[in-house]
Formats: structure tokens, C-alpha cells, sequence
């Protein structure tokens, strides 16, 4: 699969090399409130001032409620609600009231990332990842001749900026190590091995589904360690 590797933090604290992108940081004080049913499942798994992550299952007729601040950003990692393939691996919810009900007559599984209003954001760095989806939702950016690696955006708008990426089997982002102003959000849509730290010396096994964190200031680059096409969506508060 495609990893994130690291180079020396651009943050004055120095942060530990390839532990940040393996390991999912759990917080409980920044949840915002999500009300669900008993029999559903809907908790927040990572969170910090611009955006809040959780993790949603749905039975058969269950549903889940919750109150969206800078609207929300839903990745379908099973059927949709109604059963169906989804449309697209990302959808857009505008701020407001969101409520998720299942229709469909298996479990539905999705990854909602919140964003917040109540930090500055930054609009003057265009990650080098958007500029090559080409800016507009759908164009598709190719890395080489013979195709091994793609990106296209599934959204840009004034909250967020979601790309999706595929890596095939040895392949490498073109881009050279590049930092972002923010944290953002890596969620794997198809599993693989990744490399852990800037030196490409460990390998780290990942899931569809699974979570990464790319720390922001921190410098990184994008590669697959493994033999299988490596699929994921990057997510990037604006």
C-alpha cells in the first residue's frame, strides 16, 4: 500500500519519526456530542481543534444523529444506506444537523470527519497533492507514463480538500518531501504495507478502513512498500 514517510519535523518540538503515522491518537475532550441509538455504534476515535474523526456502524434500521459545526465529510466503507454501491469513496455534508439512517439490510460502515469553526485556518498553502488533481473535482492527475500512480480530487470547497490517491505495487508520489500547515486525515480504502520513518527501513501492515495521521509542519513523502495497489483518501482541512 502507499505510505506516508517522514523527514525532520518542521515544528520547533521534534517530533518521533514514523510513530506519528502509525499510531491513531485517541481523544476524549474533543468529542462533539453524537447521539445514537443503544444498538449502534458511533464513537469518535481522533480529534484535535480543526477536525474531530469517528468511526460509524449501522445495523438494519439503526440510525445516528449528531450536530455538524463546519459540515462533514463522509467516507462509505460498505453498501449505502440504501443498500446500493455508494456514488463516490467521499461525500460532503453541509454544517448543520446530520442524521444517518440505514435502509439497506446489511451493516453500514463509514468514517465521518467533522470539521470545526472555531480555529483560523490557513488558505495560503495549496498542498502539492490538490495541485496535482487539478484543482477541479474529478480530473485525474497521472504520476508517470505508464500509470502506476493517479490522484484526483473527490472535493475542494471552502471547509476541506479530500483526494483521492492509488499507488501501484513499488510506485512513488513525483512530488519531493512537502509539509502541510495542518494536521490531516489518511484513510485507507485498500490495504497494503506502508513505510514507517524517512529512512524506508520498516514496514507497517494496513487495512481498509484503517486511520493514519499526518502531523502538520511535519515533512513527508508518498510511496507503496508492498506488492498490492495501495488505495487511500487524504483529507485536509482548508
Amino acid at each position: 500500500m502507499i505510505g506516508i514517510s517522514y523527514g525532520e519535523s518542521m515544528n520547533m518540538q521534534k517530533l518521533p519519526v514514523g510513530w506519528l503515522l502509525a499510531t491513531v491518537v485517541f481523544s476524549s475532550s474533543l468529542v462533539l456530542p453524537i447521539a445514537a441509538q443503544s444498538t449502534a455504534d458511533a464513537r469518535a476515535v481522533w480529534g484535535n481543534d480543526l477536525m474531530q474523526v469517528s468511526r460509524i456502524s449501522l445495523g438494519p434500521g439503526q440510525h445516528v444523529t449528531h450536530e455538524s459545526a463546519g459540515g462533514t465529510v463522509i467516507v462509505v466503507l460498505s453498501a449505502d444506506l440504501d443498500g446500493r454501491m455508494p456514488r463516490s469513496d467521499a461525500a460532503w455534508h453541509d454544517p448543520g444537523p446530520v442524521r444517518l439512517e440505514n435502509h439497506g439490510r446489511g451493516k453500514w460502515e463509514a468514517v465521518m470527519v467533522d470539521l470545526k469553526t472555531n480555529a483560523t485556518r490557513s488558505g495560503s498553502v495549496t498542498p502539492p497533492e490538490v495541485t496535482r488533481g487539478l484543482e477541479s473535482v474529478g480530473s485525474v492527475a497521472e504520476y508517470d507514463d505508464d500509470r502506476r500512480a493517479r490522484v484526483h480530487n473527490l472535493i475542494v470547497n471552502d471547509h476541506v480538500m479530500v483526494t483521492w490517491e492509488r499507488y501501484e505495487a513499488g510506485s512513488y508520489s513525483a512530488d519531493p518531501m512537502h509539509f502541510h500547515p495542518h494536521d490531516a486525515v489518511v484513510i485507507y480504502l485498500q490495504g497494503g504495507y506502508i513505510w514507517r520513518g524517512a529512512g524506508f527501513d520498516r514496514r507497517d501492515r494496513v487495512r481498509r478502513g484503517d486511520i493514519r495521521i499526518v502531523p502538520g509542519n511535519a515533512l513527508h513523502t508518498t510511496s507503496n512498500a508492498g506488492a498490492d495497489p495501495l488505495e487511500f483518501l487524504l483529507i485536509i482541512p482548508t
